[in-house]
């Protein structure tokens, strides 16, 4: 998280309120990874 200047906690909490919303194929979508 440091890495990518991501706050670990907020991510965390946005990423499960969004899980119930995507297919397991768009899963990766939610990755804290930059591009």
């Amino acid at each position: 998280c440091k890495l990518n200047d991501i706050n670990p906690l907020e991510w965390l909490t946005q990423t499960l309120r969004k899980i119930p919303e995507y297919k397991i194929n768009q899963l990766h979508e939610l990755l804290p990874i930059r591009k």
